[in-house]
């Protein structure tokens, strides 16, 4: 799988970077440094969840709920922080185990009594229930096998798993919902890494990403003494080439780009202005 790099390195910098230390007598690193930090800063808005506001956030942790509740539903109904269709296999039984109402009053009665092997045993029995596989806590295991290279439970996954411990697999979805932004940090944690020197590096990062940049896998090459300078940032988590789309690449790395040729622009007009005024 590949590891995305991004460098900030193209003839027509190169050509304006000569152009600024011939100008200003400055050493360009600086310079690119800040802007390798504006880059990655950009690169972290351009993976899911898309964006950095709260609305980003809970797109995220919606996209997490539902994936799991595809893979395994609640025993009884649990608290969750959006809507959803999933029912607990109580409340189906509630809803569609009508007309034998003495195997709706069995069912119901075996799952008060948290008897797992009954509850098991009859649905075996049942029209509709005979494939549900009923587990004690939340299988991670299995939450992580059927997902694809994009982190996204797979389409057409049918989950047949029914979490006898409701309140285990409502805390398993807040644990998972608590990684929302961890992509996004490994970009956050290049904006740090790279010391620009700038007060704050993680400026424009919302709270909900910065808490994971101390422990997300990433590197930053810093090339920019070289001949050709550059600078390359690595977002290192697995799945990181799945998440950042082309598109939003290249726009990352372009409107980085013009905001750098641009403030090298400036600083060389302005040297020029200063030495005319002298």
């Amino acid at each position: 799988m590949a590891t995305p790099k991004i460098q900030i390195d193209n003839s027509q910098l190169l050509e304006r970077m000569k152009r600024y230390q011939d100008v200003t007598g400055k050493e360009v690193g600086a310079s690119m440094r800040r802007g390798a930090r504006l880059l990655a800063v950009n690169l972290a808005y351009s993976v899911p969840p898309y964006g950095k506001d709260i609305q980003a956030r809970k797109l995220g942790e919606k996209a997490v709920q539902n994936d799991i509740l595809r893979v395994m539903r609640p025993m009884e109904k649990i608290n969750l922080p959006f809507k959803s269709d999933t029912k607990s296999f109580k409340e189906t039984v509630q809803e569609f185990v009508i007309e034998n109402k003495r195997l709706r009053k069995r069912l119901l009665k075996v799952i008060k009594d948290f008897d797992i092997i009954a509850v098991s045993a009859i649905s075996k029995n049942v029209k509709g229930f005979r494939l549900l596989n009923f587990i004690g806590t939340p299988d991670a295991d299995l939450h992580k096998k059927v997902r694809n290279n994009y982190g996204r439970v797979r389409r057409g996954w049918k989950g047949r798993d029914v979490v006898f411990q409701s309140g285990s697999l409502e805390n398993y979805i807040k644990q998972k919902q608590a990684l929302v932004g961890f992509t996004k940090a490994a970009w956050a944690s290049c904006a740090i890494s790279v010391k620009a020197d700038i007060q704050d590096a993680l400026s424009g990062i919302p709270t909900w990403v910065k808490r994971h940049a101390a422990s997300v896998p990433h590197n930053v090459m810093d090339g920019s003494d070289m001949l050709a300078p550059r600078i390359t940032l690595t977002n290192k988590l697995p799945w990181a080439d799945k998440a950042l789309r082309k598109t939003d690449h290249e726009k990352a790395i372009r409107i980085s780009r013009e905001k750098f040729f641009k403030s090298l622009g400036t600083e060389i007009r302005y040297a020029l202005k200063t030495a005319a005024a002298a």
